[in-house]
Protein backbone atom coordinates (compact mmCIF):
# COMPACT_ATOMS: atom_id res chain seq x y z
CA UNK A 1 0.00 0.00 0.00
CA UNK A 2 1.58 3.34 -0.80
CA UNK A 3 1.18 6.75 1.08
CA UNK A 4 -0.71 7.94 -1.79
CA UNK A 5 -3.21 5.24 -1.34
CA UNK A 6 -4.32 6.42 1.84
CA UNK A 7 -4.33 10.11 0.87
CA UNK A 8 -7.59 9.08 -1.24
CA UNK A 9 -9.10 7.18 1.35
CA UNK A 10 -12.69 7.89 2.85
CA UNK A 11 -11.81 9.01 5.95
CA UNK A 12 -15.95 10.24 6.78
CA UNK A 13 -18.13 8.03 9.10
CA UNK A 14 -18.27 4.73 9.13
CA UNK A 15 -16.67 3.83 6.42
CA UNK A 16 -13.31 6.01 7.44
CA UNK A 17 -13.09 4.04 10.55
CA UNK A 18 -14.08 0.64 8.88
CA UNK A 19 -10.94 1.31 6.61
CA UNK A 20 -8.94 2.61 9.39
CA UNK A 21 -9.74 -1.04 10.69
CA UNK A 22 -8.46 -2.45 7.53
CA UNK A 23 -5.15 -0.61 7.65
CA UNK A 24 -4.38 -1.44 11.07
CA UNK A 25 -4.92 -5.34 10.83
CA UNK A 26 -2.22 -4.95 7.46
CA UNK A 27 0.39 -3.48 9.66
CA UNK A 28 -0.14 -6.69 12.13
CA UNK A 29 -2.53 -5.20 14.35
CA UNK A 30 -5.70 -7.73 15.19
CA UNK A 31 -7.33 -6.76 17.62
CA UNK A 32 -10.09 -8.93 19.08
CA UNK A 33 -11.02 -7.73 22.49
CA UNK A 34 -14.21 -5.34 22.51
CA UNK A 35 -13.85 -4.32 26.48
CA UNK A 36 -10.99 -2.93 27.51
CA UNK A 37 -9.59 -3.89 31.12
CA UNK A 38 -10.68 -0.27 32.08
CA UNK A 39 -14.36 -1.39 31.61
CA UNK A 40 -14.67 1.30 28.30
CA UNK A 41 -15.50 -0.19 24.64
CA UNK A 42 -13.76 -0.43 21.81
CA UNK A 43 -17.01 1.21 20.38
CA UNK A 44 -16.11 4.42 22.23
CA UNK A 45 -13.14 4.72 20.07
CA UNK A 46 -15.28 3.82 16.63
CA UNK A 47 -18.19 6.64 17.74
CA UNK A 48 -15.65 9.56 18.26
CA UNK A 49 -13.76 7.81 14.92
CA UNK A 50 -16.85 8.36 12.83
CA UNK A 51 -17.78 12.04 14.47
CA UNK A 52 -14.05 13.34 13.42
CA UNK A 53 -13.08 12.35 10.15
CA UNK A 54 -10.38 14.67 10.50
CA UNK A 55 -8.60 12.50 13.90
CA UNK A 56 -9.23 9.43 10.89
CA UNK A 57 -6.98 11.66 8.05
CA UNK A 58 -4.29 12.08 10.56
CA UNK A 59 -3.99 8.41 11.50
CA UNK A 60 -3.98 8.07 7.89
CA UNK A 61 -0.99 9.99 7.48
CA UNK A 62 0.34 9.02 10.91
CA UNK A 63 0.64 5.50 9.50
CA UNK A 64 2.60 5.91 6.39
CA UNK A 65 5.24 8.43 8.55
CA UNK A 66 5.76 5.53 11.06
CA UNK A 67 5.82 2.29 9.21
CA UNK A 68 9.28 1.16 10.11
CA UNK A 69 7.62 1.12 14.19
CA UNK A 70 4.71 -1.74 13.11
CA UNK A 71 4.50 -5.14 13.31
CA UNK A 72 3.62 -6.15 9.58
CA UNK A 73 5.17 -2.66 7.76
CA UNK A 74 3.02 -1.48 4.67
CA UNK A 75 4.78 -2.82 1.85
CA UNK A 76 5.70 -0.01 -1.01
CA UNK A 77 5.19 -3.15 -3.81
CA UNK A 78 1.87 -4.94 -1.82
CA UNK A 79 -0.29 -6.54 -4.53
CA UNK A 80 -3.92 -5.49 -5.14
CA UNK A 81 -5.35 -7.58 -2.20
CA UNK A 82 -4.29 -5.50 0.30
CA UNK A 83 -6.68 -2.58 -0.81
CA UNK A 84 -9.51 -4.96 -0.99
CA UNK A 85 -12.59 -3.79 0.94
CA UNK A 86 -11.50 -0.13 1.58
CA UNK A 87 -13.64 3.13 0.23
CA UNK A 88 -12.14 5.56 -1.90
Amino acid sequence: MRKSDLEVLRNEGSQGVENLAKICEAIGYQGKQLQMSNGSFVTSITEFLEDNPDAVRALFEFIPDNNDNFPEPLDEDEDEDELSGLVF
